[in-house]
């Protein structure tokens, strides 16, 4: 699912201080491309299942969809979210070009920050393999 943001202003004014967590892996806060003059597009993937039509407004705070396992044959196979930020209309199979690193609008906790009990939780529901590859049961 792709939204476009439409007040890129007030969108640009969320933006936090973020510290790269793993810079040695090739993790930026900014690609060479991406533009703040262009459109900005959010971007989810592996969805279960989108809860709006295309052309739907979304507010702040709106359900959009459930996480799901989609596309993911040999790798992570429980539920879990791909979230980008970039500023071309389709920017997968360009790299890191046109993409902003999420940690810069969203707050996200790393694995030092989580309580031994959401760790736990992760472990366990990592262990739950779900067969829902490539939109199949």
């Amino acid at each position: 699912m792709t939204i476009k943001v439409t007040d890129k202003e007030s969108f640009y004014n969320h933006r936090r201080e973020y510290s790269l967590l793993h810079s040695a892996s090739g993790e930026i806060l900014q690609g060479n491309s991406f533009d703040k003059t262009k459109d900005i597009f959010l971007f989810y993937a592996h969805l279960e299942e989108a809860l709006l039509s295309e052309g739907t407004p979304v507010d702040a705070g709106k359900i959009i969809a459930k996480s799901g396992v989609s596309g993911v044959k040999n790798g992570t196979c429980a539920p879990h979210l791909h979230f980008e930020i970039f500023t071309t209309v389709y920017a997968v199979g360009m790299g890191l070009n046109y993409r902003c690193n999420p940690g810069t609008y969203v707050y996200f906790k790393g694995p030092n920050e989580q309580s031994q009990e959401e760790l736990d939780l992760q472990k366990r529901t990592a262990k739950t393999r779900i067969n829902n590859f490539y939109g199949k049961k």
